[in-house]
């Protein structure tokens, strides 16, 4: 059983928030400058790629794909075929050797039809990296820089008739020395959501079409607008946290996750879509990284990733659903299947 993802704003961020915090990740902020990225050694992957079908009555269930791990080397699943092309879905995860750089991509549906039981809506893409060190000198430093973030939205539908366009971001990190016990977590949930438009047109639209919670990372409009049927959304700078390491002693062994999720569905899908990426497209240096100084990468990370970080997402979301329907949800507040 897979669970929908609400919408109205305050329970969706509520419902993430929940969500991540059972997996250890919480926390957001600024960071130093962008450096270079560098090798963390032979991390253990895992990613998994699911598509998100409607049940025909403006919501969504969850076919999961194969959970898959791998250990160093380079990964590289899905193709980019270009924005909103007609009848083709597309997600992708990416990393090189040693997780540098590493990015997920969702992609909706667009230009069909109103979806029928059964046929797509959206993607899912999430990608978790994890891997050990050995904190060799005092002042040992680590820190993440996530180089690019992108939100699409295209979305001419009524406002309020529960058909949506809404696309998200998630980075969350977690570290430890033992399994449950994290002396450090961020998360961040950057996400866009297509309110539909209020006014007839022609012109702006007003109250905007789109919402968006950049959730403190440093998001603005590049093309199009809020107050308009089209709208793209980019990082205006690189975004750099470092990894507070003052807890764990010299000579002692850590273990850091990293999540990745990327979001996309669109329940009209006529003339509409959206795409979330960790990725400049025309940039294959880009995406999120890791530097580090005063450490040696190890290799047995304490502790799997967790694909699930979007598996226990969904969980999360779908606890919260029970509590009621709301008025402007976009989705049937009902469990789905897988």
């Amino acid at each position: 059983m897979q669970p929908t993802i609400p919408t109205h704003r305050p329970l969706r961020r509520l419902a993430l928030a929940g969500a991540l915090a059972s997996l250890g990740l919480a926390g957001l902020g600024a960071g130093p400058v962008r450096g270079a990225p560098m090798e963390i050694g032979e991390p253990l992957y895992s990613y998994r790629l699911d598509e998100l079908l409607s049940d025909g009555l403006s919501g969504s269930y969850q076919v999961a794909g194969p959970l898959v791990y791998q250990t160093g080397g380079a990964l590289s699943v899905g193709d980019d075929l270009g924005l909103f092309t007609d009848g083709l879905i597309d997600r992708e995860v990416f990393s090189n050797f040693g997780a540098r750089p590493f990015s997920v991509l969702a992609k909706t549906l667009a230009t069909l039809p109103a979806p029928l039981a059964g046929q797509p809506v959206g993607t899912l893409a999430v990608l978790s990296i994890a891997q050990s060190f050995r904190k060799d000198e005092a002042d040992a430093s680590l820190s993440f820089t996530i180089t690019e973030a992108t939100l699409i939205g295209l979305d001419s539908s009524p406002a309020g008739d529960e058909q949506r366009v809404d696309v998200f971001l998630a980075a969350g990190v977690k570290a430890y020395v033992q399994p449950g016990n994290n002396f450090y977590t961020f998360t961040a949930l950057p996400a866009l959501t297509g309110m539909g438009r209020a006014n007839p047109g022609p012109g702006l639209c007003s109250p905007p079409c789109w919402s968006l919670d950049p959730d403190g990372l440093p998001l603005a409009v590049s093309v199009g607008g809020l107050d308009q049927g089209y709208v793209e959304v980019h990082l205006t700078a690189p975004f750099t946290r470092q990894v507070d390491l003052s807890d764990v002693p010299v000579g002692e062994e850590f273990t850091l996750i990293y999540t990745a999720t990327a979001y996309a569905v669109d329940t009209a899908q006529v003339d509409t879509g959206g795409s979330a990426r960790f990725k400049d497209p025309l940039d294959s240096d880009s995406g999120t990284y890791f530097e580090f100084a005063g450490l040696t990468p190890t290799d047995n990370p304490i502790g799997a990733p967790e694909p699930g970080g979007a598996a226990l997402l969904l969980a999360g979301l779908g606890a919260l659903l029970g509590a009621g329907r709301v008025r402007r949800r976009r989705w049937a507040s009902r469990v789905g299947r897988r």
